[in-house]
């Protein structure tokens, strides 16, 4: 990376991945000073951060998506990997006592981005300069209560599969495409979306009201993650469908689907086919 720094043209260079997620700030800041030293004072960092009620949801379809979890959406805000990858202040706050200033955290809000666009507020951020509005991006449906009940019966047929295992990362890959396949479907252009109720709602407010309160202190103004927590509870209906296979498919597709889901999990029982699986279907 360092000699590809060096010798590229361009004035700013982006670095960006999902597993920025699970790293040590400190570690970092410690192999970019022993790496990249000539950059140590001129690397910015941005994260994005949801409120925890819209965060829960988007979670919870994409753990849902993969395979990673494949229970209700309030089981899924009792889930170990919930509460501590939601704990933010923490979270955040080693990253901004790492790297001080140089950390710039935001809250993903659609309606303070310039064109309502994330990607447009990025890159004003990494040039100092407005782009203009940008071509639009391929449609990235999220999966709706159909498309999800789907993928609860696929990965409920498929069965376990160890942790960290050549299985698991086909199953977390079949799933991304499935994900993309549904939101190609036109059967499911008019899926509802997935919304929380009243109760849940309120319980996400309980579980995570003092980490929103920690991190509008140490992060934002007008308490943006506070007011979320509020607003999610104040605003919830009383009760909302949840993706059941039971309830949202009809017995033929609830037949087909867990039949093709036991078929691929024969495929994955191996691990020479299951890297193979992996392989065919990965981005």
């Amino acid at each position: 990376m360092a000699r590809h720094l060096q010798d590229a043209p361009a004035p700013v260079a982006v670095v960006s991945a999902e597993h920025f997620e699970f790293a040590d700030p400190n570690l970092l800041l410690q192999a970019v000073s022993a790496h990249l030293p000539g950059w140590t004072g001129r690397i910015g960092l941005v994260a994005y951060v949801r409120p925890h009620p819209q965060a829960l949801l988007s979670r919870y379809t994409e753990s849902v998506k993969i395979g990673s979890f494949i229970g209700t959406p309030s089981e899924y805000l009792d889930w170990p990997q919930t509460r501590s990858r939601m704990a933010y202040a923490m979270r955040f706050g080693r990253w901004r006592a790492a790297w001080g200033s140089a950390f710039d955290l935001r809250l993903y809000d659609r309606t303070s981005f310039p064109g309502a666009d994330i990607r447009r507020d990025f890159a004003q951020i990494a040039t100092g300069r407005d782009p203009g509005p940008l071509a639009a991006p391929d449609v990235n449906r999220a999966p709706g209560l159909r498309a999800l009940a789907l993928a609860r019966a696929f990965h409920q047929a498929i069965g376990e599969t160890a942790r960290n295992s050549a299985a698991e990362r086909a199953r977390w890959t079949l799933g991304r495409e499935l994900g993309r396949l549904m939101a190609q479907a036109p059967e499911l252009a008019d899926d509802p979306r997935l919304e929380l109720d009243q109760l849940l709602a309120r319980r996400i407010e309980e579980v995570f009201a003092a980490d929103a309160e920690s991190l509008d202190a140490g992060f934002f103004e007008t308490a943006p993650m506070v007011r979320a927590l509020q607003a999610a509870s104040a605003e919830a209906p009383a009760e909302t469908p949840v993706p059941d296979p039971d309830t949202e498919l009809i017995p033929e597709t609830r037949m087909a689907v867990s039949l093709w889901g036991r078929l691929l999990a024969r495929g994955l029982s191996n691990e020479v086919d299951a890297v193979e699986i992996d392989r065919i279907w990965h981005e």
